[in-house]
């Protein structure tokens, strides 16, 4: 409880990242035994108060990201639609997969989903259909668009759909979160059967 901090929405706790968190950041996850579940002891002992806990992790694969998908039922990876980010993605698959095969037999990854798209530009038209053709349902219907709304409300800490519920990037983001809702209903059906 100690880590838990409240915000003024009472629907929404978090635990907020700290810079002392970066030397636990290590780039082998696999060396480091019990950090690795540090995070999934955290998730079980507070889950219960929850309906839902998400993570947000660092743009990297190592420790922080791993000890994250130890503690995860579900995950999603945010993607741009341009060369550098769909070339890696063999790479967060394998990740994803070594943590599943070693560590969190639940882990399922529910899906990309397909961030800071620029309708203007041809490049993100042309690598979300690469994507969508490549990882087929693995992609998300829902793209998220770039847009300044979501710095303005960082800045006022609030959640986007709060601050501006009627623009398209709040739509966007209320989108997503029934897909996501949707898709792990859908996937804890099959797990049940």
């Amino acid at each position: 409880d100690l880590l838990i901090r409240q915000t003024r929405f009472p629907t929404i706790e978090i635990v907020p990242a700290t810079e002392s968190l970066t030397r636990f950041n290590h780039p082998d996850p696999t060396e480091h035994g019990f950090l690795q579940d540090a995070l999934r002891q955290f998730v079980v002992e507070v889950a219960s108060r929850y309906s839902y806990v998400l993570i947000d992790t660092p743009p990297n694969l190592q420790l922080l990201t791993w000890a994250s998908l130890v503690a995860a039922d579900y995950c999603i990876t945010p993607v741009v639609p341009e060369d550098y980010a769909a070339q890696g993605l063999v790479f967060v698959k394998r990740f994803i997969e070594a943590v599943q095969t070693t560590r969190n037999g639940d882990l399922r990854w529910m899906g990309l989903v397909i961030s800071m798209v620029q309708k203007r530009l041809g490049v993100h038209s042309v690598y979300q259909n690469v994507m969508r053709d490549a990882y087929g349902d693995l992609v998300l219907a829902t793209t998220v668009p770039q847009a300044a709304i979501f710095k303005e409300a960082v800045s006022l800490k609030t959640p986007v759909t709060l601050h501006k519920p009627k623009v398209a990037a709040s739509k966007a983001i209320t989108s997503l979160a029934d897909e996501i809702i949707e898709r792990s209903q859908l996937q804890q059906t099959r797990k049940a059967a």
